[in-house]
């Protein structure tokens, strides 16, 4: 709690006086990081709302320090996202996928692009980053992509990944509108 209290310039016991403890820090500012977070508009060709999904999160999860982390390891507190992680199924089911597999893909590709966050703050901490991402190859190159500022890459990696969810699902997606990045 003294952290916190240091963070906004104040002394601990005031934050005693709003907070109960650490869990309630956590748990107001987890609700705070959703309710900044955009949900994905209605009408968003999906190509185009893969590429909004994943740079709204990813901006949330670079502004709030420790979030990915928290949200991984309490896999409960993903509850803050629901709105947003219900938004990005409508729009997977508006293209073809049943809503059961919507609402998976919509859970999996946000575990997804939050495993990729944590890893980021993680990789600060690891001896030897270029090493330990070199054994999650996955994770390393999402990690790479970020930190080299190459969304675009990475929006086509991502588009990629719900492509052949789409065609393992049975659905055909419509041709995206616009190629990423143009």
């Amino acid at each position: 709690m003294s952290e916190v209290a240091t963070e906004v310039g104040v002394a601990a016991p005031a934050v005693y006086r709003i907070f109960r403890g650490r869990e309630d820090v956590v748990d107001s500012t987890l609700q705070d990081a959703a309710a900044r977070t955009p949900l994905v508009p209605e009408g968003l060709e999906w190509s185009e709302a893969i590429r909004f999904y994943t740079d709204t999160l990813l901006d949330t999860i670079r502004s709030y320090r420790g979030l990915a982390s928290v949200v991984l390891e309490q896999p409960a507190r993903y509850v803050a996202f629901l709105p947003h992680m219900e938004a990005f199924a409508r729009m997977l089911a508006s293209v073809g996928f049943s809503e059961q597999a919507a609402g998976r893909l919509s859970t999996v590709y946000t575990s997804i692009v939050m495993q990729g966050g944590a890893a980021l703050s993680w990789a600060s901490n690891w001896k030897d980053p270029a090493k330990t991402l070199s054994d999650y190859p996955i994770v390393g190159n999402f990690v790479h992509h970020i930190e080299a500022g190459d969304r675009d890459e990475l929006h086509e990696i991502m588009k990629n990944f719900f492509i052949a969810q789409a065609k393992a699902s049975g659905v055909t997606l419509p041709p995206p509108q616009r190629e990423l990045g143009k």
